[in-house]
């Protein structure tokens, strides 16, 4: 399989980053529901395993929206863009440089954006 680049740079799948025990998950969970304002959107990413206990009444009080991202199979996917079976330019709506990231959020919000990318490139 080839190595899938970025710049020039081989990316790699670091499984020795350490990585948060069950209960600093949760306390996550919790931490980031509490930063959800009236009607705002909670994107979960990731899939946990482990049963979760969290009250679901702030999110009825607050009508908080929830939506689940899940990852799939990487090794294909990686391979097929490696491969460039995948035309990702065309997904991308507009580069912002970081300082542009308010701008940048306004666009991803506008329906019909699919992807905006913050460049910290000088």
């Amino acid at each position: 399989m080839r190595a899938l680049l970025w710049n020039g740079r081989e990316l790699k799948n670091d499984s020795s980053r350490p990585r948060p025990a069950s209960d600093d998950r949760r306390a996550l969970v919790r931490v980031r529901l509490a930063g959800v304002r009236p009607r705002g959107t909670l994107v979960l990413k990731s899939t946990h395993a482990e049963a979760h206990r969290l009250s679901l009444a702030p999110l009825v009080i607050n009508e908080i929206t929830v939506v689940g991202s899940r990852c799939g199979p990487f090794a294909p996917a990686l391979a097929a863009l490696a491969q460039k079976e995948i035309a990702v330019l065309p997904m991308i709506d507009r580069i912002y440089g970081l300082e542009e990231g308010p701008a940048a959020l306004r666009r991803a919000a506008q329906s019909g954006t699919l992807k905006v990318l913050l460049s910290m490139a000088s």
